[in-house]
């Protein structure tokens, strides 16, 4: 059986090691840290419980000095980033640091490079698991606070008895944890309250490898196998749909106009939209209807600076200074993002599902251009439009034709004896959207109808939890826009509908909470802006007001200074309230101080302040000034029955006081019995003759 000392070095060593292995692994799920490093850092930790050098500080110190000059090379040298280098110097000192946990000092000096380690990861990543490890800091660090306190004390009085196990006591950790969360929770409410600035969290997130996905180009002499990507790219709320709607959505990015046979390019940036003071983007877009679907998008890194919306765009809200546009009416940020970016669109909303006009002068002749006309694809044409004069007559054709006639495959079959759009059309006939895109081009500019090809996403799964659409890079899809005089540019999908569903994820139920609380941290905890606690402290003015506390608002003249009033009288009610609390717990603490002046006496000596209090409730007070044995004496001469109880507390007083010596088991229960006796005992002054 642990004594109390063995036991509380005990349990502050397990929480120093979890307190460690708390930001330790926060900064190996970044990703930033070799696993080299990580993996001889993770092994510091059995061993370090079973090795305790007595000597070889040289050693060590000169591991710190190495590891030291190794994060200036990967800062200086490689222009690795600062926040990176120093982590992994950081995590070898902490692994050192277990080595040597001799002292209370030791262990406050490990637990203030776990904190370091946690603030770096806070600086390396946004992800979602950061909150657990946030969390399990505060409720390790404040038991790890304790257990300290504990063993200081254990050290500045060796004399003093073993502590209770009561100390270590489940119950107790219990109420710490507590504590831990009523700290948390204060902690939330300062972070939604307090003022704040304008900061960017650093993004570190890149996609890489070739895989289902948006691209600013299309390539079809690129063809292969393609790989589904589940990673989710953007995530869109809709506040007017509260079910998933019926009709596809399509998030536009941009448009190509320039087809040389093998591969499309977008056009230039052609324009510059500056910011409304006070409001976002206003595109002024002359539209057949007026009914605006907004959203609001968390779009993740994608390599691109395009924006990705509902088409068309009325209104472009975000932070930036500007917006830029190009030739195929994709809007784009001033640089490309390297972390999650936020903005909000309001949108015409769409006339039939998978239609959205955009009102536009007549085009050029570049939506009309076609590298060489075959024979055979200018036949086909034409044989398809057969007796149709209208734009939409010829789109709707054209459409139905490829999706009836051709299959949608993510691996087709390439014949590297034909160009890739001929071998679609006249031989393999299967392909992804871009082959079905680029097809339904070419053949309407063939029988004169300006058309371009349009890339973005095609909706994405609804999460209803949530009530938003995860866009994931599988969803990366292409379609065409016609041009109609009158009406302008119409989007059409000729790909077949059946054929380009990818199958649920394994799991996908889960996922949604997942990804939903996901969403909730970025929006409110990673990209928290000044506006959002504006706006989150106008609605919370608003509950408040709303509370019976208030006159209900009302148009009549008046209402609104009524309210003032009542507010005013609210205030001062509860600084009234706030007040006489303050000077209750004034007075209570006078009182103690009053009741315990030795208040600040080492725990040692409480045996003797504890019998003072007893004699206090039954009227004997010591003086100022009077000596323990002073008071022993005079008491006695007073109380007869008390004088050789007083003697021997006394005497054991200043055994312990001015001798050093603590109590033996003996002593400590001796003086037990006789604070006991006291408490029982009626006291009855001596008569004197």
């Amino acid at each position: 059986m642990l004594g109390g000392a063995q036991r509380i070095s005990l349990l502050l060593l397990i929480t120093a090691h979890a307190l460690v292995l708390c930001g330790l692994i926060c900064v190996i799920l970044t990703g930033e840290v070799p696993a080299a490093l990580w993996v001889l850092v993770l092994a510091a930790h059995p061993v370090s419980t079973l090795i305790k050098p007595s000597q070889g500080r040289y050693f060590f110190n000169s591991i710190v000095l190495l590891s030291l000059s190794y994060s200036l090379f990967l800062f200086f040298v490689l222009q690795t980033p600062f926040l990176v280098a120093m982590t992994q110097f950081l995590i070898v000192v902490q692994a050192i640091k277990l080595f040597h946990l001799d002292t209370a000092k030791d262990y406050f000096q490990l637990a203030g490079l776990s904190l370091l380690t946690v603030l770096a990861a806070a600086g390396l990543t946004s992800q979602l698991y950061y909150l657990f490890f946030l969390f399990a800091l505060l409720l390790i660090g404040i038991w790890f606070l304790f257990l300290l306190h504990l063993k200081r004390d254990i050290e500045q009085h060796p004399a003093l008895p073993a502590p209770p196990r009561s100390l270590t006591a489940p119950s107790l950790f219990l109420g710490i944890t507590g504590v831990a969360v009523c700290s948390f929770i204060i902690t939330i409410i300062i972070f939604f309250t307090l003022p704040r600035m304008t900061l960017s969290v650093s993004g570190r997130e890149q996609w890489s490898g070739t895989s289902s996905g948006f691209s600013e180009t299309v390539d079809l002499g690129n063809v292969g196998s393609v790989r589904l990507d589940n990673r989710v790219v953007m995530r869109v709320e809709i506040p007017q749909f509260h079910e998933r709607p019926s009709f596809p959505l399509y998030w536009r990015g941009t448009s190509f106009a320039l087809w040389d046979g093998q591969t499309w390019k977008k056009g230039d940036i052609v324009g510059k939209l500056p910011r409304m003071q006070g409001r976002g983007i206003s595109l002024q877009r002359r539209l057949p209807t007026t009914a605006v679907i907004d959203q609001t998008i968390m779009l993740e890194p994608l390599g691109t600076d395009l924006l990705f919306f509902l088409n068309p765009p009325l209104e472009i809200r975000g932070n930036f200074s500007h917006l830029l546009v190009d030739q195929g009416d994709g809007i784009h940020l001033p640089s490309v993002p390297l972390e999650r970016y936020y903005y909000e669109v309001s949108s015409a909303s769409q006339t039939r599902g998978g239609v959205y006009p955009i009102a536009a002068e007549q085009p050029d002749g570049a939506y009309l251009q076609l590298p060489e006309k075959k024979k055979e694809i200018l036949a086909l044409a034409q044989e398809i439009v057969a007796g149709a004069a209208a734009p939409e007559v010829k789109a709707e054709r054209v459409v139905s034709y490829l999706r009836t006639h051709y299959t949608y495959s993510l691996n087709p079959k390439r014949d590297r004896r034909f160009l890739p759009l001929d071998d679609f059309l006249l031989h393999s006939r299967e392909g992804y959207c871009e082959h079905f895109a680029t097809a339904a081009t070419v053949l309407l500019r063939a029988t004169g109808v300006p058309t371009r090809l349009v890339s973005g996403f095609l909706q994405g799964e609804w999460n209803a939890l949530g009530r938003y659409f995860m866009v994931r890079q599988r969803d990366a899809h292409t379609w065409i826009e016609v041009f109609v005089p009158g009406k302008g540019w119409i989007s059409y999908d000729p790909t077949p509908a059946a054929n380009r569903q990818t199958p649920p994820l394994l799991g996908l139920p889960l996922y949604r909470y997942y990804d939903f609380f996901k969403l909730k941290w970025n929006r409110y905890i990673v990209q928290y802006t000044r506006r959002d606690q504006i706006r989150f402290l106008l609605t919370l003015r608003h509950k408040i007001m709303a509370l019976p506390l208030f006159p209900q608002a009302s148009p009549l003249q008046g209402a609104r200074e009524r309210t003032a009033a009542s507010s005013k009288y609210l205030f001062a009610a509860l600084a009234g309230v706030a007040l006489t609390v303050l000077i209750a717990w004034m007075l209570r603490q006078k009182k103690k101080a009053f009741i315990r002046p030795d208040r600040r006496l080492p725990a040692e000596i409480y045996f003797y302040v504890k019998l003072l209090k007893i004699l206090e409730k039954k009227k004997i007070t010591k003086r100022a000034g009077e000596t323990p044995a002073e008071f022993a004496a005079r008491v006695g001469h007073r109380h007869g029955a008390l004088f050789s109880w007083l003697q021997r507390v006394t005497s054991l007083y200043y055994q312990v006081r001015f001798g050093l010596i603590p109590l033996s088991p003996l002593e400590t229960a001796e003086v037990a019995d006789i604070i006991k006796a006291l408490q029982k005992t009626s006291l009855r002054p001596r008569r004197t003759p």
